[in-house]
């Protein structure tokens, strides 16, 4: 045990100083949706929850060697498929593969609410090794230099980081930042991947995920996957880190670790559970002295529970279902539950005041700390082919995600690590999407219902603030504090320019506003905007 500890940390030890970043097939819901109603058809048992996707495991059903293989027209001309179809840098050699491609973003356009013209600029590049088909490596690396819409500034100069991306570090009237990820990955059978990088994962069918999600920046990581018969069953060990007061200094940053654990099962055809667990913990024991990595948690067997309880650890624990059926062969119902805290007879005292009201009962006690998913999915959207509508519900209680030592909340890089708006919220969303060749459509409506904290009192949705916080223990209630509505909408036609690199061209439209109580002071905003970028991470500017 202690020599896999060991080799457990040097992993880690390696991919910080060397900073090895990779990716597996893209994360980009853009890129991912073109395959959802494949993926998610009745004759196929494709475990879709755990991402990213390994194009390999893809191209066993697809008969693909890349994510947008469809999508490859040769020409009779050399520079029109360089161009549209191939790498920019390509070198084989026996089992050796070597590829190099551009990352670029260069998005610029006109918001009313301000009077700098936004210009979101970023250069890097991509590099994939391959040996055979069992050992993988590649690396994304990208640095950015932005003059960002006055909402997304906002969000920027209060988190210090750019959503989804590293610190930021503000140049005049720009952020300076970077957005690296990445893996090393090696099958030594056909049924298990070993995976070390530096990266993003995200678990769930939805737009949001509750248990995990990509939102924040990437961190470094070690990963065994293992499918076999119906099941498929992810470890997931993570160095995360609390960068708040550390202005951007490396040095600072104070370190935490992560353990995750998700089983999926196919049960017949149609439906698919997955059970899900996660463990924060800190680098310091309780005196405050410095250890590394608590052996406990690498444990592979699913449930962490039962092991914090028996070592007296007060680390926090979070515990979720996943789930997902196929009403039809074009219609998907998924969602997610999970639980951070509770005691059932605080809940069974929520349900009786709900049904039967009483002002004299004592309920909404503050660690009742859970949330739920509700989500459907139409393929070929009223019998149009590639038209696709996706619907979907979230909702967490107040101080969900937060710990007692804000070290241990459920959080990176000043980032939530499920649900960007943290807790406290009842969130509605509705998306469209059309594909057609190269081109695609999406337009996306995102209604939310949240708390924010007045003068200063804690009411639950930040959840780098320690619940210890919270002004009492009972009538909590999701929507507390400041009542705060948030309506975004979003459409945007885009064109894949280049199926290897993933760099597309695209032109949108975002309008925002936002409103507190019943007073008529509406902050809202336009953006109408144009540009290319390349698509392998999700942004989410839409909160």
């Amino acid at each position: 045990m202690k020599n896999f500890v060991r080799i457990f940390l040097i992993a880690f030890a390696l991919m910080q100083i060397f900073q090895m970043h990779a990716q597996n097939a893209s994360l980009n819901k853009n890129i991912l949706s073109r395959y959802d109603a494949f993926l998610n058809s009745k004759d196929v048992g494709f475990h879709t929850a755990s991402k990213p996707y390994q194009i390999s495991k893809l191209s066993e059903l697809l008969a693909i060697d890349s994510i947008n293989h469809s999508l490859e027209k040769q020409s009779e001309s050399k520079f029109a498929n360089r161009f549209f179809n191939e790498n920019l840098l390509a070198y084989k050699r026996g089992i050796l593969s070597i590829k190099v491609n551009p990352v670029i973003n260069l998005i610029s356009g006109f918001e009313t609410a301000n009077t700098v013209i936004p210009f979101e600029s970023a250069y890097g590049a991509s590099f994939d090794v391959s040996l055979g088909n069992k050992l993988h490596f590649n690396t994304v690396f990208s640095q950015g230099n932005s003059i960002f819409p006055s909402y997304l500034d906002s969000i920027v100069d209060n988190e210090k980081v750019v959503p989804g991306g590293a610190y930021a570090n503000e140049r005049g009237n720009s952020w300076n930042y970077k957005n690296n990820s990445g893996y090393l990955s090696y099958s030594p059978i056909k049924y298990v991947d070993l995976q070390a990088g530096f990266g993003r994962n995200f678990i769930g069918d939805g737009y949001r995920s509750l248990l995990l999600s990509d939102n924040a920046y990437s961190y470094p990581y070690f990963k065994i996957t293992t499918t076999i018969w119906k099941l498929q069953y992810v470890n997931l060990f993570t160095n995360l880190s609390d960068i708040s007061g550390s202005l951007g200094n490396s040095s600072s940053f104070y370190n935490k670790y992560g353990t995750f654990h998700f089983l999926s099962l196919n049960i017949g055809k149609r439906l698919n559970i997955g059970v899900f667990e996660a463990v924060i913990f800190e680098n310091r024991d309780t005196l405050g002295q410095k250890f590394t990595y608590d052996i406990n948690y690498l444990n592979p067997v699913i449930f962490y529970r039962p092991v914090e309880y028996s070592v007296g650890s007060g680390d926090n624990v979070l515990m979720g279902l996943n789930f997902k059926y196929k009403l039809f062969n074009k219609h998907l119902i998924y969602g997610q539950a999970f639980i951070d805290e509770f005691l059932l007879k605080e809940i069974r005292s929520d349900v009786i005041q709900a049904i039967l009201p009483d002002s004299t009962r004592k309920w909404g006690w503050w660690a009742n700390k859970y949330g739920f998913q509700l989500g459907y999915k139409w393929f070929d959207f009223l019998t149009i082919k590639n038209l696709q509508l996706q619907a979907e519900y979230n909702f967490t209680r107040p101080y969900t995600y937060s710990h007692g030592s804000v070290y241990q909340n459920y959080g990176h890089f000043n980032q939530p690590l499920a649900h960007p708006l943290g807790a406290n919220f009842k969130e509605s969303l509705a998306i469209l999407r059309y594909f057609r060749n190269r081109l695609s459509l999406e337009a996306k409506l995102v209604y939310t219902d949240f708390g924010s904290d007045l003068n200063n009192v804690y009411y639950g949705r930040d959840i780098y603030r320690s619940y210890r916080e919270r002004p009492y223990e009972h009538g909590h209630y999701t929507g507390q504090g400041i009542k705060t509505y948030l309506l975004v909408k979003d459409f945007k036609v885009s064109y894949l320019i280049n199926t290897k690199s993933n760099i597309q061209a695209e032109i949108g439209y975002t309008g925002r506003e936002m409103w507190q109580g019943l007073i008529d002071n509406r902050q809202k905003t336009h953006f109408i905007y144009a540009g290319i970028r390349t698509t392998l991470f999700n942004a989410y500017y839409d909160r």
